[in-house]
């Protein structure tokens, strides 16, 4: 809820956005509804069996979130770094310095599972790199609800 309320509360550079504010937002009900599916996967034996659907799903969110993380990145944060505000100014470049490392993360990700087989052959390890890449997503997602869009929440409105 609060990244909608955070589009309408938006820092005045972050106008130029325009209509990928709301995409960001959507970006990232679909990224965590991909994700639950993922979870539900996550199942040893039935790893081990096929493969095929978790590896789509692997495929269909990294994807969606390159994308999600290039708006992010490219986007939102470096028009907060502009903003006027002092305090969205510091967050958006702290957001840019500490978040960037997660595209990176991404990647790295892909590339140690790149077919169905590397999945089948070792589902454990697959379930642990999915559980590493999956909690640093969902704390990037709760320190930007938490943190940033909360900021953006509680600037005054424009007049």
């Amino acid at each position: 809820m609060r990244r909608v309320q955070a589009v309408a509360a938006a820092p005045e550079n972050l106008d130029t956005v325009g209509e990928r504010k709301l995409t960001i937002i959507a970006q990232g009900c679909t990224l965590k509804a991909i994700m639950a599916q993922i979870l539900k996967s996550l199942d040893i034996p039935a790893l081990q069996k096929d493969a095929e659907e978790a590896r789509g799903l692997v495929s269909r969110l990294v994807g969606k979130l390159s994308v999600h993380l290039a708006m992010e990145d490219n986007v939102l944060y470096p028009n907060l770094a502009s903003s006027s505000d002092p305090r969205l100014k510091e967050m958006g470049n702290s957001f840019q310095d500490k978040m960037g490392g997660l595209l990176k993360a991404l990647k790295t990700y892909q590339s140690s599972w790149p077919t169905v087989g590397s999945v089948q052959t070792n589902p454990h390890q697959f379930i642990k790199d999915t559980t590493v890449l999956f909690d640093a997503l969902n704390e990037r997602i709760k320190l930007e609800d938490e943190v940033l869009f909360a900021a953006i929440n509680s600037r005054p409105a424009r007049q």
